[in-house]
């Protein structure tokens, strides 16, 4: 499974993509703000590994520093 779909490190990766997309469409007014506090920190964590993900990028290679 691992070799033919990839590591579960990239698979949760591709969900949280996913998410990404589905959460810039999601109407917020009809949730509590219990609810849409736990987006907001839920994207805050995406933006974390995009971060870290750039990081690493920038330190495997210089000219992807952006």
């Amino acid at each position: 499974m691992l070799d033919e779909v990839g590591s579960y490190g990239r698979q949760i990766g591709r969900i949280g993509d996913a998410l990404e997309v589905l959460l810039d469409h999601l109407k917020l007014d009809r949730l509590s703000q219990v609810e849409r506090d736990a987006l907001s920190l839920r994207r805050g964590q995406l933006a974390a590994v995009r971060g870290v993900k750039r990081r690493v990028r920038a330190q495997q290679d210089p000219a992807l520093r952006r």
